[in-house]
């Protein structure tokens, strides 16, 4: 009978661990070895974890974090003086609000930060490698025959910028002058940030800034030319970082440096579409 009802027990505790947990942000288990922690000190992190959130417990003491590592209570007060060592793990004090008593918690924001940090210059990376050959194939494409029209337009159909009005997709100059109505309307800001905030609706992602500080530390655009491509992705109803970063690279491509001569550009591509 007791068997019976340990395996009731488990299959209990199984039915409970089916139904909920620790709370771990995934990014932390992809930046965590990167950042420079080993498994076991993960490991321990994650107890941490489980002790606040499953338990109630702010500050599990090294003997009780060592039962279930499976380590010595030595081991795991050495790993928690190299995780605060190394600003990852703090101890706060706090007062209790009911009791006025003073008690002490584990922080972990510091692992928190330094992991955001480190899958922002990941994504980083990955942008900037992506970006490159995204450049290699807009050059190879507007090198090819039939890629880019007499008239000096963008990429063609194949989901690329192309300089033309709204009946083609594109994102030209506008029909019927509507472009010319809002061009007045534009919000007057020095900061890009908040003019792409703006439009977005909502504050930027850490790649999308890394984005526009490249458009002006490495590539140099111009900062009204970065908010002229803004405005034309919004006028095509394509109102994203890939979309506006093609319009860029193409106007580099055909050397233009400014709104004037990217309004030219436009115009001349789409009478070069409405002759043909």
């Amino acid at each position: 009978m007791k068997t019976e009802m340990w395996k009731a027990y488990a299959r209990g505790m199984a039915a409970a661990m089916n139904g909920g947990g620790v709370v771990v942000p995934a990014g932390l288990l992809r930046a965590y070895r990167g950042i420079g922690l080993t498994d076991t000190e993960m490991l321990l992190m994650l107890q941490l974890m489980t002790y606040r959130q499953v338990e109630g417990i702010d500050f599990p003491t090294p003997e009780q974090l060592a039962e279930r590592l499976g380590i010595l209570p030595n081991a795991a007060h050495q790993l928690l003086s190299r995780l605060m060592k190394e600003e990852l793990l703090a101890i706060d004090e706090e007062i209790d609000p009911v009791s006025g008593m003073q008690f002490e918690r584990y922080n972990w924001n510091g692992f928190i930060i330094r992991s955001a940090e480190w899958l922002a210059e990941e994504a980083r990376l990955t942008f900037e490698n992506d970006r490159e050959l995204q450049r290699a194939a807009s050059v190879g494409v507007g090198s090819g025959a039939g890629a880019v029209s007499g008239a000096g337009a963008g990429l063609g159909a194949s989901g690329g910028y192309m300089a033309g009005g709204a009946g083609s997709g594109g994102v030209g100059a506008g029909a019927g002058g509507a472009h010319a109505g809002v061009a007045g309307e534009w919000p007057k800001q020095s900061d890009l940030f908040s003019v792409f905030e703006q439009e977005f609706g909502r504050p930027l992602s850490p790649m999308e800034c890394e984005t526009i500080s490249a458009w002006v530390d490495q590539d140099r655009y111009p900062d009204e030319l970065i908010r002229f491509a803004l405005k034309e992705s919004v006028f095509a109803g394509k109102l994203h970082f890939r979309y506006i970063d093609r319009i860029l690279i193409e106007w580099s491509r055909n050397r233009v440096t400014n709104t004037d001569e990217a309004k030219a550009h436009t115009q001349k591509f789409r009478g070069g579409r409405g002759s043909s």
